[in-house]
């Protein structure tokens, strides 16, 4: 855990003092008075059609310094334009760079980014080589916002390269004066990625650069830094010695914000220590910046405050201070998110009204071209959508011939379909009733037969008992076959008797059968195809599923008829077989009575049979 200097990320820093270049001691009045100054000149341009774009440039970067995000955003999307139609490359090339730093308030880092890297490609595409240094500045100062300092190394190590290369002429005071800033950034990147020794000789190269301008703020945070780095590398000797110099540095820079964070630096720095007299005392001389002069003190500053102090509880392990300024970090994280928030509210008033006025001059536009080509338009679309008419009539007219032919085609097939499993259910069913008579009926005539040709001997009586046994086991069998080709129960009695009498006359399995809450008729065809499917799904558990129990129930549930017909056999997979004839004759019945049916079996996990019916009213 951190706690050296409680740091905030110099990137944060690098942004404020990018805002506020040369502009330490100017105040809030100072700015207001440069946008009032910059309008009435503006006004003055306009009357006097002169070049606008430098003007909104400067009042993006006025509001921006007045925390205005809505009225520099609006000045900044409007300069754009203006630039773009007045060709002026290096006023749009600065105002995608002012755009790119609004986003450090409202957090949008990838639109950052994405501005960042146009400001950057307007200055590399229209030569301007003197810009280019601080276009990849800002670049990499998003990509270490975002986490990526391995890009942004990239980018800084360009902008060095690109500044040596720079003959002396096009090294401007402002390029010279940002390359503190870039020493810094470079110093940053190689420092959140832990990498101390290549950190501290950028630092000291900021520092050198700072000093040249007198800037004390950068100065400071130059100082900030190099302890910060000692300090990872376990050089705790010249940790309190730069953060001194930085507490002075702020001092002389008038800055509250970098003096508060030099000072929690100093606090951190002897919290590590666990000299906790020498923290503490840091942290009162913080807390007394925060407080007494509180309108000049950020509110990201006051959160670094909370933050060292959450910090060194800890250390002395006073758990209950600790929890006190962890609910005030989350007061002030709730301020910091509101604000952003709000910014980012602005911005998006900002966006529809420049989108409205952009659809209230394309409306306009539209209007004035309407009036002066109405003759033209309207013939051009009558005709096209005369042409579009008759095309779409005749693509409809064809499609629906199409699908006519097709679904006729996929009718005929399915009618022959169904005629051929008709066909060849009415075969297995001739074919089964000729195996019933042959085994059943056949066998037993024949053993009637000899038995009466045996009676003209000596056991004539004896003979003509079993005679009369094997008659009435005839009878028996025809009156079998007889009701399984049209139960008479079905027909006299409906359904559930049927299907109750059905069940009772086989014995091996048992089947077990359940009519629950339904005794209505139904008409004779939809009991016939009902009755079908349950005997063909009966019979083929005992046939082929080897079931030792077979359980049919048959219920009404809002309705809908529901048929269950669930054995424990051995199963079989419905994929294999589910083309076989007796899945296809009840899957058929099924089909004609407009019910669903579905079979679920599995290998030894037996199989269930459900047929559900919307009964109608």
């Amino acid at each position: 855990m951190k706690i050296i200097l409680c740091k905030v990320s110099l990137t944060s820093l690098l942004f404020f003092s990018y805002f506020f270049l040369y502009a330490q001691k100017k105040t809030t009045e100072y700015y207001q008075k440069k946008v009032d100054s910059l309008k009435i000149a503006l006004q003055n341009a306009k009357a006097q059609k002169k070049p606008l774009a430098r003007y909104y440039m400067l009042l993006t970067d006025c509001y921006l310094d007045l925390f205005k995000i809505d009225s520099s955003f609006y000045y900044a999307t409007e300069g754009i334009e203006i630039a773009k139609k007045e060709k002026d490359d290096a006023a749009e090339c600065r105002i995608w760079g002012l755009m790119a730093s609004i986003t450090y308030f409202t957090g949008d880092f990838e639109n950052g980014i994405a501005w960042a890297k146009k400001s950057l490609e307007i200055a590399q595409q229209a030569g301007l080589d003197s810009m280019l240094v601080t276009r990849l500045n800002i670049v990499g100062l998003f990509y270490i916002e975002t986490g990526r300092n391995r890009e942004a190394l990239q980018y800084y190590e360009k902008a060095l390269q690109v500044f040596e290369n720079l003959p002396e002429s096009k090294k401007s005071d402002y390029v010279k004066g940002d390359m503190y800033r870039i020493y810094a950034n470079y110093a940053e990147a190689h420092e959140n990625l832990g990498e101390y020794e290549k950190a501290i000789p950028l630092h000291e190269k900021s520092y050198e650069e700072a000093k040249k301008l007198q800037a004390y703020r950068a100065m400071a945070i130059a100082r900030n830094h190099l302890a910060e780095c000692h300090q990872m590398l376990k050089n705790y000797t010249l940790p309190p010695k730069y953060l001194q110099e930085a507490i002075e540095l702020s001092k002389q820079a008038q800055d509250l914000d970098m003096l508060n964070q030099s000072v929690l630096g100093m606090s951190g720095f002897y919290t590590k220590q666990k000299n906790f007299s020498e923290a503490e005392k840091y942290l009162a001389q913080s807390r007394k910046i925060i407080t007494e002069d509180s309108s000049r003190v950020s509110i990201k500053s006051k959160r670094n405050h909370y933050q060292q102090a959450l910090a060194l509880s800890k250390e002395k392990g006073d758990f209950q201070q600790a929890t006190r300024y962890v609910e005030k970090l989350r007061e002030i994280d709730k301020i910091i998110y509101q604000q952003r928030s709000s910014y980012a509210l602005d911005i998006a008033n900002v966006e529809y009204k420049t989108l409205e006025k952009e659809q209230k001059a394309i409306q306009a536009e539209n209007e004035k071209k309407k009036a002066q080509n109405f003759l033209l338009v309207t013939l051009i679309v009558g005709l096209t959508a005369i042409t579009a008419l008759s095309i779409g009539l005749f693509i409809e007219a064809r499609n629906k011939l199409q699908k006519e032919r097709e679904l006729q085609i996929v009718k005929s097939e399915k009618e022959k379909e169904m005629r051929l499993k008709e066909l060849k259910a009415q075969e297995v069913e001739r074919e089964r009733i000729a195996k019933d008579l042959h085994d059943g009926l056949g066998v037993t005539l024949s053993v009637i037969r000899q038995n009466i040709e045996r009676a003209t001997q000596a056991y004539a009586k004896e003979f003509l008992m079993q005679a009369n046994e094997l008659v009435l086991e005839a009878s028996q069998d025809v009156r079998r076959i007889s009701h399984n080709l049209m139960p008479p129960t079905l027909k006299k009695f409906g359904l559930v008797s049927a299907l109750s009498s059905f069940c009772q006359n086989i014995q091996n399995p048992p089947v077990i059968f359940s009519a629950i809450g339904f005794e209505k008729r139904l008409n004779e065809n939809a009991e016939m195809l009902i009755f079908r499917i349950a005997q063909e799904a009966i019979n083929n558990a005992i046939k082929y599923a080897q079931a030792t129990e077979i359980f049919v129930q048959i219920y009404e549930d809002e309705g809908t008829l529901i048929l269950q017909i669930e054995d424990n056999g051995k199963g079989f997979d419905v994929n294999e077989v589910k083309n076989g004839l007796g899945m296809s004759s009840m899957r058929s019945r099924a089909d004609l009575l407009g019910a669903e049916l579905s079979i679920e079996s599995e290998k030894n996990k037996g199989t269930v049979v459900l047929l559900t019916w919307k009964m109608p009213e």
